[in-house]
């Protein structure tokens, strides 16, 4: 059930995207088209709209998930000791900076390989 929900909303999602991708290139001057070649604003239609919503899924079913089981930890953490719940809950700090920061870095290399790929996408689509 779970991974049904998470796949409608992400197809709605990305088909939310994709218009208003379209409609943004749609109204550009006709300069902006000179401007760009066209396979790679037909390679930004596709893949980066993907791009977008693929992560967003599997962020979704993984939260989903993850806050059942976090839920359940919790009330059985303190169920069973308080005292060393709390002890247990002064690693989260770190752990959770140590997250932040591999997702920045993370993100400045996603966005490199897309941008990249818009380029061989736009060779490949031109190159025919």
């Amino acid at each position: 059930v779970r991974n049904l929900c998470v796949a409608v909303i992400g197809r709605k999602t990305a088909t939310v995207v994709r218009n208003r991708l379209f409609e943004a290139i749609i109204y550009q001057d006709i300069a902006f088209f000179d401007g760009n070649d066209t396979g790679q604003l037909t390679s930004r239609m596709t893949n980066d709209a993907n791009a977008m919503v693929d992560p967003m899924k599997t962020l979704l079913n993984t939260l989903l998930a993850n806050l059942v089981t976090l839920v359940g930890g919790l009330v059985l953490c303190f169920v069973t000791s308080w005292r060393l719940s709390i002890v247990a809950f002064t690693t989260m700090g770190p752990m959770m900076y140590v997250t932040q920061e591999y997702a920045k870095w993370s993100a400045g290399v996603n966005k490199r390989i897309w941008d990249a790929l818009a380029r061989a996408n736009a060779i490949a689509t031109e190159a025919f």
